[in-house]
């Protein structure tokens, strides 16, 4: 069974001295209103000290996060909420016969329990939104122990106002979330809608216009979050090096396509710069994979054969990785490089 809480002078003055040390040692608003509530059962924490609070729609909850138990004084919690005006002191008195709470008068010293209004906001604009009971002891109660039951009030106030913002704070949070993950959609879906407007519904390449739009922001990404990039620049021709136009080269650049884009990603980009010469995008590719990447290309297309008996693909890849100095340009450009190296190499193998 519960001990009756008692309010004296000399557990205050302990508990005000508890305090201050702590205030030294830099606590926090919460671990001081935990270490008030549960005061060894001194100042709360037996079935006769409760806190109450109203939320928004007037219903009353007992404090239940701060531990304190429930008593049966709802009726009069209810009613203090209608009854008492605003005053500049902020202990309370039950009066039990009406069932609410009254403020003392001049002079008069309150007996049996004692209440501590939680009022959000100041003067006109004060709501009170509950009250915290405490009984005392018999006798005349010292000044010291209503400031501290005042204080004390004002902590549980500015603990239920933190609660308040920082639900409010998770909301817009939550709100700010909901909203850039709605734009990252609406951004790739415009990703998608610029990709095929550009992509040739044929080959399935994009054309340079969109490659020179999109490699810049890949590029910039890559340097600000750190994750390698890889440009791989094909070239593809006829192995006796013959020119072949028209319909045997609209064929051929769809089937080399077909065969680079069986080896992309779906984050990959892979576009036409010009007759025979094609380049792919690869980002979270390092050298070593784009080297392998490269060798399956050329083993792919090496295999085709020209329409209308036009002979074997010769094909040369260019592979570069992406440096910390390069901007999406100088991508193309080391790629291209690349890719004359490796044609020289392959006249002096021939």
């Amino acid at each position: 069974m519960a001990q009756s809480t008692t309010v004296s002078l000399a557990v205050c003055h302990a508990l005000l001295k508890a305090l201050k040390t702590h205030l030294v040692d830099g606590t926090s608003q919460e671990e001081l209103l935990g270490l008030c509530l549960n005061a060894g059962g001194l100042i709360v924490g037996s079935d006769r000290a409760v806190g109450y609070w109203f939320d928004k729609d007037g219903e009353l909850d007992p404090i239940v996060r701060s531990g304190l138990p429930m008593v049966e004084t709802k009726m009069a919690a209810r009613r203090m909420a209608d009854q008492v005006v605003a005053s500049e002191t902020a202990i309370w008195v039950p009066d039990l016969a009406q069932k609410r709470w009254i403020v003392p008068g001049p002079g008069q010293q309150p007996r049996g329990m004692l209440g501590v209004p939680l009022r959000l906001g100041s003067g006109e604009e004060a709501r009170i939104i509950g009250v915290m009971c405490f009984e005392r002891d018999p006798g005349v109660i010292d000044p010291e122990v209503l400031k501290f039951l005042e204080w004390l009030g004002e902590m549980v106030v500015t603990s239920i106002r933190h609660g308040l913002q920082e639900r409010q704070q998770r909301l817009q949070f939550d709100q700010l979330l909901d909203q850039v993950n709605r734009l990252g959609t609406m951004l790739q879906m415009d990703l998608v809608a610029q990709r095929d407007a550009v992509t040739d519904p044929d080959s399935g390449l994009v054309n340079r216009a969109f490659l020179e739009h999109h490699c810049p922001i890949v590029v910039a990404m890559a340097h600000r979050y750190r994750f390698p990039v890889a440009g791989l620049m094909v070239q593809y021709s006829r192995a006796d090096g013959q020119t072949v136009a028209g319909e045997a080269r609209r064929t051929m650049t769809q089937e080399v396509a077909r065969q680079i884009l069986r080896c992309a990603r779906s984050c990959d980009t892979v576009a036409q710069l010009g007759d025979g010469t094609l380049f792919a995008l690869v980002p979270h590719t390092g050298l070593g994979g784009a080297t392998v990447l490269a060798n399956r290309i050329t083993s792919l297309v090496g295999a085709l054969i020209w329409p209308d008996r036009g002979g074997p693909v010769a094909v040369a890849v260019g592979v570069t990785q992406l440096r910390p100095d390069q901007d999406g340009q100088g991508l193309l450009v080391a790629a291209e490089a690349a890719l004359q190296l490796e044609l020289a190499l392959l006249r002096r193998t021939r």
